[in-house]
C-alpha cells in the first residue's frame, strides 16, 4: 500500500499541472473566440431585416433584428455558440420561428467584425441595449442559447424571467461537469 501512495504523491502534481494547462487554453483560446473572426458582411434588401450597431463606432457588435410586424409576437433572442457568427445562425433561426415572431441575434464584441473582448457583463449589456430599441410594449421575451451562448442566455433569463428558455447543445464548465467531490480529491 506504501508505493501505490508513493506513486500518486509523485503523479498527482504533474495531473495538475496537465489539467491546468488544459483548463488555460480551453478558457483563454477556445471559448473567447480569438480566432473566430470570421467575415461578419450580412446584407439583406428584405423590409422586415434590420442590421444595426450596438453603438455608433465603427467597428462596435452589430446585431439582426426581424420584425414579424405581428402584434402577437414574442421576442426571440438568440444567442450563438463559439465559432459562429449572427450571420450563420439569423435565418436558420427566424425560420425555425415560423416567421411569426420577432428575432434579435446581437454580435460579440470579438466576433465577427467587432473589435474588442468577449466578456460575459459586455455581452449581456449590448444585447439589453439592443433589447431595450426593439422590444414592443407588452412583448416577451423568449432566450435561446446554444453551446457557448446558453451561458449568456441563462445569465439573462435570471436578470429578467422569460416566456421561455431554450438552451441547445449548452456546454459545462469542466470542473462543474466532474462535480465537487471529485475536484476537491484531486487537490487534497
Amino acid at each position: 500500500m506504501p508505493k501505490f501512495f508513493k506513486f500518486i504523491r509523485i503523479l498527482a502534481p504533474k495531473i495538475l499541472w496537465v489539467l491546468t494547462l488544459a483548463l488555460a487554453v480551453q478558457y483563454y483560446l477556445v471559448f473567447p473566440g480569438l480566432f473566430a473572426d470570421l467575415p461578419s458582411d450580412f446584407e439583406t434588401d428584405h423590409p422586415k431585416v434590420t442590421v444595426g450597431s450596438v453603438s455608433e463606432t465603427e467597428d462596435s457588435p452589430k446585431y439582426l433584428y426581424y420584425n414579424a410586424e405581428n402584434e402577437n409576437s414574442d421576442l426571440v433572442v438568440f444567442f450563438h455558440g463559439n465559432y459562429e457568427t449572427v450571420d450563420q445562425n439569423f435565418n436558420a433561426i427566424a425560420q425555425l420561428t415560423g416567421m411569426n415572431n420577432d428575432v434579435l441575434l446581437v454580435e460579440y464584441p470579438g466576433y465577427g467584425d467587432a473589435s474588442g473582448w468577449s466578456l460575459p457583463d459586455i455581452i449581456l449589456e449590448n444585447t439589453e441595449k439592443v433589447i431595450d430599441r426593439v422590444r414592443k410594449p407588452e412583448q416577451e421575451l423568449v432566450i435561446w442559447g446554444r453551446s457557448l451562448g446558453g451561458a449568456f442566455a441563462m445569465e439573462l433569463a435570471m436578470r429578467e424571467p422569460p416566456k421561455a428558455l431554450i438552451l441547445e447543445s449548452t456546454f459545462l464548465h469542466p470542473l462543474n461537469a466532474l462535480g465537487g467531490k471529485f475536484v476537491s480529491t484531486v487537490l487534497s
